[in-house]
């Protein structure tokens, strides 16, 4: 989803993320590579909350990969994915 202050919109942004949590790196990837990024992670109950410094996004996803949520932004529009880790 991509909202704004107009209201939120689906789209389909073709990317997905590599989540090291050993290594504290995600990569977001699409058909033309990945780009890394050094996130912190910290624990809230079952939840991971994975945090890129500097980035303007996060994400939440339980530990054991059966939800995940992140949150990025593009000037003033967030960008909404939902998901599950594979």
């Amino acid at each position: 989803m991509a909202c704004s202050a107009t209201g939120c919109t689906k789209i389909a942004l073709g990317l997905w993320n590599l989540i090291d949590l050993e290594e504290g790196r995600l990569s977001r990837c699409d058909k033309k590579g990945c780009d890394h990024y050094e996130m912190v992670v910290t624990r809230s109950g079952i939840f991971l909350n994975l945090e890129i410094p500097g980035r303007a996004m996060f994400a939440k996803m339980a530990a054991d990969g059966s939800d995940y949520l992140e949150v990025a932004t593009i000037g003033s529009t967030a960008l909404i994915s939902h998901g599950k880790c594979k």
